[in-house]
This record gives structure tokens, sequence and C-alpha cells, in this order.
């Protein structure tokens, strides 16, 4: 019976995957999972720009040395009081083309001047940073799409939306805001942002404005700024288009442009085509990040990103996410090469992209994946501790599940190994137990352990064949299942239960009922007519239907454990009187019976519950009768193999 199972079964099924805590189901993932949440709400407020400033740079063009060739000049040395306003009403009539960009602090005389209508055909070219969260930029014009109604939800049109605006319509001066820019703090937000929203309607930011400007002032300017929205997002001109990403921003790859002073510009005799002069006198923090960025977009020097690459960056995210936590069962050094390859295929991609004037951001996907490497080493750790720990445990229970099982203690084995995560070797020890339980009769326990196999392989063939020989046995209802497991037929043990329950005496013992059930059989009340001693009668039945070695080797095992009780005289070792067998005249079944005294009072078990426990000192006093009546039975050379509470008989009244 134990070999019957076939060598492809083994193969089949029994190759058993190493045992493993699920990631979910740890704290590794908890912390995963808020770490991708932190990231990704990092990238979407900005904690990030910086590692993309960085990443930027790695594909910014070689610095433009001749400054005419820009269409961008940078003056540094003008303030915005009343003679920064001459100086900037000279450059005005020098240069009538140009479109001109202030960005500083400005007095309140220079705006109230500049507000005039002497200086309306300056304004009309200008555009003022405005870090106050004002604003007198008209909104700009939706054109429609087929996908517009979809794209305008919150949802598909992320553009940062700016609140608390406080309009000033009636100002001649165009006042533009570049969302996220203030003048006391250090960090710039979005300074790259052309547009952005105020509920339904989207406005220019300070650097789309200038481009608007810019734009209009040349030969041939648009009547006609549109503001289309689809997979690639712009603003469309008649001859001229920018467009930009989701969120309304550009990544300009361009480098700073040179600053020139005012006097070097007034003394020049080149004739400027609509250019753009933007006047900085660096009072507002992160103002180089928007110089950047808007000559980026008048040199055509920037990539954005559209819709579809960000789908593609976030599978692509996920996709490495999840290959960082397939390679677990690889060496720490492969994994290494394999994640380095990743990277440098990573910005391989991001180079085919920049080829496209597009821009995929990898610092996150970057971050992301090195902080799930370094969480998948923690818990693969974690796991080989847990694999090494439940290796021992599998052969310490390998040795001890013979031995438990021959001295009949396998119960108290049981709950560790329903604990446990067995290998191959241990589903094969508690597969040969389980038959050899069947052998000797002790069905209970061979379907416990047949039902621990399968809930382990609920495909192993050999222990699905026993289940379903054993099931129909669960049916059967009889309290003495578990003690009269001598024949597997369920029927015949109900016949022999009655049989037993029918005996009227044991030898000279007379019958007065039944205390319950033991080991091996049912223990009766009986009473011995001559001396009139109550005695408790433990039976075996002895069934012909066992063949001759078995029935030889269970009446052995019977009367030995008499035998070996009965040569023991102890004031608290339960004492022997009488053993021997019984022929039922009513059928041809045997009974072994022995006699032995009848004790009063009740098992310790009853007395271990929190609310029955016995003093201290009387529990001391008990520990003393029981290992000295211990200590005896060792020098007769006697092993109980079964100390336990149940085995022990209290009586109160003679503690």
């Amino acid at each position: 019976m134990s070999t019957s199972y076939t060598i492809i079964n083994r193969n089949r099924h029994l190759l058993m995957r190493t045992p493993q805590i699920p990631l979910k189901k740890t704290g590794w993932f908890y912390l995963w999972l808020g770490l991708m949440t932190m990231g990704i709400w990092g990238e979407n407020h900005g904690y990030l720009d910086s590692l993309e400033s960085a990443n930027l740079n790695l594909w910014s063009k070689v610095d433009r040395t001749n400054v005419d060739q820009s269409k961008l000049i940078r003056l540094l040395d003008i303030n915005f009081d009343l003679i920064g306003l001459n100086k900037i009403k000279m450059l005005a009539q020098k240069f009538p083309q140009a479109t001109f960009a202030f960005m500083g602090r400005y007095e309140d005389g220079f705006l109230e001047q500049l507000s005039q209508p002497e200086y309306t055909w300056l304004t009309e070219k200008s555009v003022l940073l405005s870090a106050k969260k004002s604003n007198s930029v008209p909104s700009l014009t939706k054109a429609p799409t087929t996908i517009d109604k979809l794209i305008a939800l919150d949802l598909f049109n992320p553009i940062r939306e700016v609140e608390e605006i406080n309009w000033r319509a009636s100002s001649q001066t165009k006042l533009a805001l570049q969302p996220g820019l203030s003048i006391s703090s250090s960090q710039v937000i979005s300074p790259n942002q052309i547009i952005w929203r105020s509920g339904e309607k989207y406005y220019p930011s300070f650097i789309g404005q200038v481009i608007i400007n810019y734009e209009q002032s040349r030969p041939q300017p648009s009547s006609l700024v549109k503001l289309i929205f689809s997979i690639e997002n712009k603003l469309e001109f008649t001859e001229h288009s920018y467009a930009f990403g989701y969120q309304g921003e550009i990544y300009p790859i361009g480098l700073m442009p040179r600053s020139v002073t005012y006097q070097q510009l007034i003394d020049t005799e080149t004739s400027l085509v609509s250019p753009v002069i933007l006047i900085d006198d660096l009072s507002n923090n992160g103002s180089d990040a928007v110089v950047i960025s808007l000559s980026g977009l008048i040199n055509d020097e920037y990539l954005y990103s559209n819709w579809l690459i960000f789908i593609f960056k976030y599978l692509l995210m996920l996709g490495l996410l999840f290959g960082i936590f397939r390679m677990k069962v690889l060496s720490v050094k492969t994994q290494a090469v394999i994640l380095l390859s990743s990277i440098i295929i990573l910005f391989l991609l991001q180079s085919f992209f920049v080829s496209q004037y597009l821009w995929m951001s990898v610092s996150l996907i970057l971050l992301l994946c090195l902080v799930s490497w370094i969480l998948q080493l923690g818990y693969s750790t974690e796991m080989s501790y847990f694999v090494e720990q439940n290796k021992r445990q599998n052969e310490l229970l390998l040795d001890a599940i013979p031995i438990f099982y021959n001295t009949q203690n396998l119960e108290k084995l049981l709950p560790h190994l329903e604990q446990s995560n067995p290998d191959i070797k241990l589903i094969d020890s508690v597969y040969e137990i389980a038959i050899e339980a069947e052998a000797h009769r002790n069905t209970s326990l061979a379907k416990r352990l047949h039902g621990w196999i399968l809930s382990h392989d609920n495909r192993f063939s050999p222990s699905l064949e026993r289940m379903s020989e054993l099931t129909p046995e669960a049916n059967e209802e009889s309290e003495l299942e578990q003690t009269l497991v001598i024949d597997p037929d369920g029927e015949k043990i109900t016949t022999q239960v009655n049989s037993i329950l029918n005996v009227s005496n044991f030898g000279r013992y007379q019958v007065d009922g039944m205390l319950g059930k033991g080991a091996m059989g049912v223990v009766f009340q009986g009473v011995d007519p001559k001396i009139n001693r109550y005695v408790a009668i433990k039976t075996l039945q002895l069934s012909d239907e066992l063949d001759g070695e078995s029935l030889i080797e269970t009446k052995q095992r019977f009367f030995r454990e008499a035998e070996t009780a009965g040569n023991l005289s102890h004031a608290n070792i339960v004492t022997i009187y009488d053993v021997g067998e019984e022929q039922q005249s009513h059928s041809n079944q045997t009974l072994g019976y022995i006699a032995m005294d009848l004790l009063t009072g009740a098992p310790l078990s009853e007395f271990i519950k929190s609310d029955k426990l016995l003093p201290p000192a009387l529990v001391y006093q008990l520990m003393i009768q029981m290992t000295d009546a211990l200590d005896y039975a060792h020098r007769q050379k006697v092993i109980h193999r079964d100390i336990k509470p149940a085995n022990i008989i209290y009586d109160d009244e003679l503690q």
C-alpha cells in the first residue's frame, strides 16, 4: 500500500514548490504600496522636478556662442522704476518689432506710468510676469475636436488649476501669471507650463502669453489663437503651432541664453527681426527656469509629452516592477545585471523619443524600480530564513513521526504537523504512517492524515483513493468508533459494539454498566461477587477476521500491558486484579479483559481549567506523588509512555 503511487504522480504534483509567504500578506507589500503612492503623488506635485532637470541636462544642445543667432535677448541691468521705464522706451523705439517681457519687482510708479495712454503702444507688445496671483490676460479659445467632450473632463485634462485669482481686467498692462512662481518661495513648481486652468477657462501663463505676443508681432501676424486638446495638445497660430504636454508643460533642452547689458544692446547696429527682449531684475526666485523654458519655446529647443507617452510610461513602469518581483529566484548578482541592463534600455528608449521631440520622464521609473528592488531583496532575505526554518522543521517532524506513532502519542504531534509546510519526504512519511494506521484499524487517524496530505496536495491520487474508501464510515453514528477500529467494515463494527454492550460478565466479574472508552476498547464497571469488590474492566475486541499474525500481535500487546502493570505495587499506581479472555455465547467473538482497581475521583484534566485550578501547595504535593510512582516504575524497568492529565486520577477526599 505504501508504494502504490507511481513515479508519474510524484513528478506531476508532489514536486511541490518551495513554501512561500505571499508578498501581499507581509509588511513589505504595504511598505512598497505606500512608497509607490508617495512617488506618484510627488511627481504630480513637482517634487521630482530636480531629477527631471538633471535628466534633461543630459539631452541639452551645445551652447550657442553667437547671441545674435538667438531669438531671445536677456537684460539684467534694468530696474522696474521710472528710470528703467525710460530705458525700456528707448529700446522699444530702437526695435519696434520686438516683443518685451518683464520679470521682477515693479514699483507702483512704474506700473502707474506704464498704464497711461501714452504708453499704450508699449503695453500692447509687453507682458509682465505677475507673482501675486493677479492676471489680466484674456482666456484662450478652445477649438472643438472629435474627442473634445471626453478630454474636457478633469480626469483626461489635468492641467493644473490656479485658484483665488484677483483679476485686473481694467488695466491695459498684460499681467500674466506663471503658476507656482513666487517671489518669496525658493521652489518653482511649474516654470515650464504654457497654459493653466481656472474653472472651465484656460489662460496662457507668462511664457505662453509672451509666445502669443511674439507670434502676433511677426510680419504676418496671427489673428486667432486656438487651444486644441487632443492626443497632441497645442497652441495653434496661422503659421506655427506649439505642442505641449497633458499638464500644459514643455521640457526645454536648450541652454541658458547669454545675457547682455542695456548699453551693449542700445549700441548695436544689428537690425533685430521680431526678437523677444526679456528684462529681468533677478528678484524672482526660479527666474532662470522660466527663462530657459521661454528660450526653448522661441528657439524650438524643447520636448513635450502626449497621452500616448503617458500611457506607455506607466505600462513600462508596471512591467519593470512586475519583473523585479519575478526575478527574486535569481542571485543578487544576476538581478543587479538585469536591473542595470533595464536602465540602459530605458535610456535608449528615452533617446529615441528625444529624437522625435517627445519626452518620456524616467525619474519616477528609476526611483520606484530602485526602491522596489531593495524591498524585494528584503522580502527575499526574509523568505530565505523562513524556508530554512521550514526545512529544519520538516526534518524534525520526519524524525519524530515514526517515534510518536510507535509510542501511540501521534495526537500530540498532529498540531505541529498541521501547521507545517511539508516537502516531498514529509508527505511520503505521513502517507506511510496513514497506511500503517489503516492496517492497525485506526481509521480515524488514517483519515486525518490523508486529509492533511490532501490539504497540501488535493490531487494526490493515493490519498484520494484511500479517503474514498474510508469516507462511508464517517456517517456511522457510533461513539465508540475511535476505540473499536479493529474491523474496517462499519456495519460489522456496530454489530460488535452491540455485542459488547450485551455482555453480562467477564469471568467471575459481573457487569454493572459502562464507564467509557479507552485506547483499545470499552471500559465497564464490574463487581467481584465473592468479596463484593468493585472493579474497572478494560476490554479488547479480538476479531476472528484478523489474520493470524495480527491477532497474535494484538493479544500479546494487550496482555503485556496487564502483566507489566500487574507486577507493580505502589500506592499511586492502579492495581491489576485479574486478566483473561471471554468467549461470547451469542457470537464467535472473543473479548480480552483486564480487571483493575475502580478509582474514585476525576481525571486531573478537569482541574487544569481556569475556573478549577488547584492550590499551588496541593499541586506540588500531587507532583511528589506522581514522580514517586514514576520513579518506582522506572526502577522496575517499566516506562509509561503516555503521561498526561487525562491518565491521572485525582481523588479530592484522599488528595
